[in-house]
């Protein structure tokens, strides 16, 4: 029986990176979850149970609207024994990242033309093996090239990056404890282009941390700034990059949390509001896009345990917020593709089928129909990430364990 390992469906917090499931079983267990206090991680063991034996009670009403649009998916599954975490629109196509390895966990990468045939990048030991695991989270592409980021997992966890000219071809960055280790775990958890180049955020200890880079190669750690000073426990989650400077969300303890900056490198605290951020319940922004009108940021909206929820926040320019309502299970990414912001979640149960979501502008939102059963199955499935060029969406994630994409064509 081979063990899966599987980013976590919700980011109830910044050391939570994976659940482990025996298939078939019924049984798992956190990863990454040490250190915690006593309160967080009976919550984190609260969620796994609620995952496995699928008692959520949140799921997709029979009042949703459907639509069909992005509604003819074809799944690929290139061979990979582990998940895809990321995928970006860059190199020859399209670039997804993510772990497989039967042995040893290790990053691997895939490139796409078309998003329907993929080529593995070479399994090259030197960039993405090495002591202990090699997770490999997010990627991005600039005027430079393509930069992948992660963790490197041994006795602790230390930020990692590997970066491309061409997205077929990758070299890990050498390790620099200064700028990608120290006390306690180092995570980059989402990069994107801009500022001096690219700009990663993650976590660094319990406060939120941001690298910067002019080409992907070398790379520097910002010192710690006041507005990341917290006497709880907080991690940036996405960034993106809008025309007026960056914008990263994440969490501050129990609350979602949003930062901004005109340059990547000098930061400011959007101030928390009660009814925006959350207050008495917990809520985290997962991933943030940027479209016409503004930015819609996506997660979860937790009231309770027995009913984890779907967060979403829109704002015209990443200061001023506003919090909305959809029926479903946490989000967990969101992109813009064509006129539409599309965004993907899982329905309830460990077992239950990818959603895919769209909306003209992240308030009003329809399911999309999945007319092709490309997200039907038995066992577990879950998109993790989504990406959009001018032709076509592409989803990837795992499927009965194994690397999974799904693409459509884009009909604007």
């Amino acid at each position: 029986m081979r063990l899966v390992r599987i980013p976590a469906v919700w980011p109830l917090s910044p050391r939570l990176r994976s659940v482990e499931i025996l298939p078939g079983t019924g049984g798992g267990r956190l990863l990454g979850n040490r250190n915690l206090p006593s309160w967080e991680r009976g919550i984190l063991r609260a969620a796994l149970v609620v995952l496995v034996v699928a008692t959520l009670s949140v799921s997709c009403s029979d009042s949703t609207p459907t639509s069909d649009a992005f509604s003819e998916w074809t799944l690929v599954q290139p061979g990979n024994d582990g998940a895809l975490w990321d995928v970006t629109v860059g190199g020859p196509g399209f670039v997804a990242v993510g772990v497989g390895g039967s042995e040893s966990v290790d990053g691997v990468v895939w490139s796409s033309t078309d998003g329907l045939e993929w080529v593995r990048a070479p399994g090259d030991e030197a960039a993405f093996g090495g002591e202990g695991e090699q997770w490999i989270t997010n990627v991005a592409a600039g005027e430079s090239g393509l930069v992948a980021v992660g963790s490197e997992h041994t006795d602790d966890h230390d930020a990692a990056v590997w970066a491309s000219t061409d997205g077929s071809t990758w070299v890990r960055v050498p390790h620099d404890e200064v700028t990608f280790g120290g006390d306690g775990d180092q995570e980059m958890a989402d990069v994107a282009a801009g500022g001096p180049g690219f700009v990663a955020v993650g976590s660094d200890g319990d406060l939120p941390a941001v690298w910067t880079s002019p080409d992907g190669f070398t790379w520097s750690r910002l010192p710690n700034q006041l507005v990341f000073d917290t006497n709880r426990e907080a991690a940036m989650r996405g960034v993106v990059a809008t025309e007026s400077g960056l914008v990263a969300v994440g969490e501050d303890g129990a609350h979602a949390a949003v930062w901004t900056s005109l340059d990547g490198t000098t930061w400011s605290r959007v101030p928390h509001q009660d009814d925006v951020f959350c207050s008495d319940h917990v809520c985290s922004m997962a991933a943030v896009a940027v479209g016409d009108e503004g930015l819609v940021a996506v997660g979860h909206d937790a009231p309770d345990l027995e009913g984890l929820a779907a967060g979403i926040w829109t704002s015209p320019d990443g200061d001023v917020w506003t919090r909305h309502h959809l029926d479903s299970q946490p989000v967990r990414d969101i992109t813009r593709a064509g006129t539409s912001f599309v965004a993907i979640s899982k329905e309830a149960g460990f077992d239950g089928d990818p959603v895919v979501w769209i909306s003209p502008d992240g308030v009003d939102w329809s399911r999309a129909a999945d007319n092709s059963g490309a997200f039907r199955g038995e066992e577990f499935q879950a998109m993790w990430s989504i990406a959009a060029s001018d032709t076509r969406v592409v989803a990837v994630g795992v499927k009965h364990g194994i690397s999974a994409i799904w693409t459509t064509e884009l009909h604007n």
